[in-house]
């Protein structure tokens, strides 16, 4: 926990809070980068945040052009220890992430977790993509799961794609005031009006 104080005092500043983003996820878990990216922005001008870009070591790379993408103020966590990141998210004013172990970590903390699954809502509920099986553990009322509404052909039950596919039904035109939405009762002070 000292070390994440540290992380935000050094990297972060201002009065501490910040938008934790997730933005990797294997295969067809993960939205494309720029539609995340173009979210996150969103929502950090929205809410007046900096970014914290959450991942593993392997992501180090990919977290930096991430970031560049943003055009907001960003930094990368990538690279911290498991402890130190797991702290670093249980002090996020909100996170919003893939179908991955950053928004299991937020919601086992009570960090509002915003998550954005591949399976469609009108998917099996017993598909092994299914949020049903899977979605983060904690307090139902600080976790969003956000869905595509049906699958994309040739999907029927689930996505069955080994990359991106279903998930890519969703952009950041109908993410962002879904997302927006939920994160307001957690953020205070929201500016109105700019995540369109």
């Amino acid at each position: 926990r000292a070390a994440a104080d540290r992380f935000v005092t050094d990297g972060i500043g201002g009065d501490g809070r910040f938008l934790a983003v997730a933005p990797f996820a294997i295969g067809r878990k993960g939205l494309p980068p720029d539609v995340t990216a173009d979210v996150t922005a969103r929502l950090a001008r929205e809410f007046d945040l900096p970014v914290v870009v959450i991942g593993s070591p392997v992501h180090g790379e990919e977290a930096a052009r991430f970031a560049a993408m943003l055009r907001r103020p960003a930094v990368s966590a990538i690279g911290l220890p498991l402890g130190v990141s797991a702290a670093l998210i249980g002090r996020a004013t909100a996170l919003v992430g893939m179908d991955s172990g950053p928004a299991h970590i937020a919601a086992a903390l009570g960090t509002p977790v915003s998550v954005v699954f591949a399976h469609p809502e009108s998917g099996a509920a017993d598909h092994v993509g299914s949020p049903e099986r899977f979605r983060p553990w904690g307090d139902p009322a600080r976790i969003q799961i956000v869905q595509p509404a049906t699958p994309r052909a040739p999907c029927v039950e689930g996505c069955e794609a080994d990359a991106p596919h279903c998930i890519t039904q969703l952009d950041a035109d109908c993410l962002t005031p879904r997302i927006a939405g939920f994160l307001a009762r957690f953020v205070p002070e929201a500016v109105e009006g700019v995540a369109t």
